[in-house]
């Protein structure tokens, strides 16, 4: 091979050399000479790009194709779907301390040696999964290792749920009070405008008697004048005296019984009317009052209730269910890689054997 790598590279004597030191330098290079010198150097080009593509297959033969293993975990949710734990934080606890903290746990157990576990919120959804790449053969350790974690995970969500329906059920607690302090509040409403429109009832049936009494005495009064009026005029000068006497007192009393009567009787009976109007406007305005209270305590009821019943614990499904196909199996990429990287090695390879052909072949001469 050596001896025609010297035919074919170099001139075979001196004066074609000089010819050829005389020609001018030419920078094109030439497609028809590169193939001739990858055709003259095939076996080398074929050679190494099996040697290639052997190396990656026997590299890919070794590698174990790896399956997704998944736990699906239900977080609890609002009536929207909307999650009532903080997914981000969730995930960041999970893969930064409780699977370091189940490989460690397990290490004596179950070979869980390059295993890892990441939590993946699937869309809006109130629905996460805990996922492994790992070989078929490692299920069992996978499983292990997926329990413990979901285990922890568990009791981690347990403590920040409850407290989260802590506060809730304190909240709900709060609205309890507030509605019944608002009924008792109601019933004591009603029971002083009950007691105030008796009494000012009683006060108008007491008006209604004085009225009565002040009629009675003022026709006693007037029966009194008409009697001093008709007594004859041939009194002694003292009856007469006492007669004007009684009689303008008389007439000052009937004056004043009469003013009672027809000014302060009526306007206290229409202040006591229009106080018993109030009194029974607010009355009839305390059932409203009650049934909106009711009605707006009920629409709390149906709020909290089952958004505190919704605050339960982490449902754990099937631990570690394996996918039914590799998830990952790059053996055929290696070998693919293989075949391109053969065949650049193979053409470099080709032009470098050409390259220290042509150089011995110059020292040679």
């Amino acid at each position: 091979m050596a001896a025609n790598d010297h035919k074919t590279s170099t001139p075979s004597s001196p004066p074609e050399r000089d010819k050829m030191l005389s020609r001018p330098y030419d920078d094109e290079i030439s497609l028809i000479d590169l193939w001739k010198v990858l055709e003259q150097r095939k076996w080398w080009l074929i050679g190494i790009a099996l040697a290639v593509l052997l190396a990656g297959v026997m590299y890919a033969l070794m590698q174990t194709p790896r399956y997704a293993f998944d736990t699906w975990i239900t977080l609890p949710a609002d009536i929207e779907g909307k999650a009532l734990v903080d997914v981000a934080a969730l995930r960041e606890e999970t893969e930064l301390q409780l699977v370091d903290a189940a490989i460690a746990e397990l290490a004596s157990e179950h070979d869980v040696r390059g295993l890892s576990a990441s939590l993946e919120r699937l869309g809006e959804m109130p629905l996460v999964t805990l996922s492994t790449l790992a070989p078929k053969e490692r299920a069992s350790s996978v499983e292990a290792l997926h329990a413990r974690v979901a285990d922890n995970l568990q009791a981690r969500a347990a403590q920040r749920i409850a407290v989260a329906r802590q506060e809730l059920e304190g909240k709900w607690m709060a609205l309890q009070r507030q509605h019944e302090f608002r009924q008792a509040s109601l019933d004591r409403e009603e029971q002083e405008l009950g007691l105030a429109l008796d009494s000012a009832e009683r006060q108008l049936e007491r008006l209604a008697a004085r009225e009565e009494l002040l009629g009675e005495q003022r026709s006693e009064v007037q029966l009194l004048l008409d009697d001093l009026a008709g007594l004859g005029g041939d009194l002694p000068a003292n009856v007469r005296v006492e007669r004007q006497t009684t009689r303008a007192a008389l007439m000052e009393r009937s004056q004043h019984l009469q003013e009672e009567i027809e000014v302060t009787i009526p306007a206290s009976r229409e202040e006591l009317q229009q106080k018993v109007e109030r009194k029974t406007m607010a009355l009839q305005e305390i059932p409203f009052a009650r049934a909106l209270d009711r009605d707006w305590f009920e629409s709390a009821r149906l709020q909290h209730e089952p958004a505190i019943e919704r605050y339960s614990n982490l449902e754990i499904g099937e631990i570690a269910v394996m996918s039914a196909s590799p998830a990952e199996d790059r053996r055929g990429l290696i070998i693919a890689l293989s075949v391109v990287l053969g065949l650049m090695l193979g053409v470099f390879g080709a032009f470098f054997r050409e390259f220290l052909a042509n150089v011995r072949a110059t020292e040679n001469n």
